[in-house]
C-alpha cells in the first residue's frame, strides 16, 4: 500500500502560510510592515533553497509550475493569475494636512467644477 504523500509545490506553499500565520499571529507585539516583509522573504528564499537543493525534489516542485505554463488547456488559469497580480492594489498613502493632500483635494473639486479652493481674480 502506497503512503499519502504532499506533493512538492503544495508543501512549499503550506510552508509558506504557516510561517506567515506564525509571523502575523505568534508574536506578542505586532511586528511592523517592512519587518513581516523581510522575514517573508527570507522565507520564501529557504523554501526555494530547500526544494532546489536535490535535483529529483527540485523536478517535482517545478512540475505544475511548467505545466501551467506550457500546457495550451490551462489558458484560463494563466489569465487568472496574470490578473490577481497585486499591482493595482498597491495604494499610496497621503498624510492629512500635506501638500500632496491639498494639492489631490485641489485636483479633485476642480474635476467635479466646484470653485472652492481657487483663487478667484479680484475685478481692477
Amino acid at each position: 500500500m502506497k503512503s499519502f504523500r504532499i506533493p512538492a509545490f503544495l508543501q512549499a506553499l503550506l510552508i509558506i502560510a504557516a510561517a506567515y500565520l506564525v509571523f502575523k499571529f505568534g508574536f506578542p507585539p505586532l511586528l511592523p510592515q517592512t519587518l513581516m516583509i523581510q522575514y517573508m522573504i527570507i522565507t520564501i528564499i529557504g523554501v526555494l533553497l530547500y526544494f532546489s537543493f536535490d535535483d529529483e525534489r527540485w523536478a517535482e516542485f517545478q512540475a505544475p509550475v511548467l505545466a501551467t505554463l506550457r500546457n495550451d488547456n490551462l489558458s484560463v488559469v494563466r489569465w487568472f493569475f496574470l490578473r490577481c497580480q497585486p499591482w493595482r492594489a498597491k495604494r499610496r498613502l497621503v498624510v492629512p494636512g500635506s501638500r500632496e493632500a491639498a494639492l489631490l483635494t485641489r485636483r479633485a473639486l476642480r474635476q467635479r467644477g466646484s470653485k472652492v479652493g481657487i483663487r478667484a481674480r479680484r475685478p481692477v
